[in-house]
């Protein structure tokens, strides 16, 4: 929860959008789980779409204050 409060919000938004990718993902390696074409499409489009967030986020900088004069 400490890491959490860290985080910028696109990260910590592109992590939550990938839950479910790797939920299935685990149903898949744990219970052995058979999916579909189009559910492993799904997975995909997830995880591309989480790259490409995270390749093209932009850190935010903080504002410069000016000095008083």
């Amino acid at each position: 929860m400490v890491a959490l409060r860290r985080l910028p919000q696109k990260t910590f938004g592109v992590l939550l959008s990938m839950e479910p990718a790797m939920g299935a993902l685990a149903g898949v390696i744990v219970l052995n789980e058979h999916l579909t074409q189009t559910q492993w499409l799904a997975i995909c489009g997830i995880i591309l779409a989480a790259a490409g967030c995270a390749a093209t986020a932009q850190r935010s900088r903080k504002a410069q204050v000016p000095a008083p004069d």
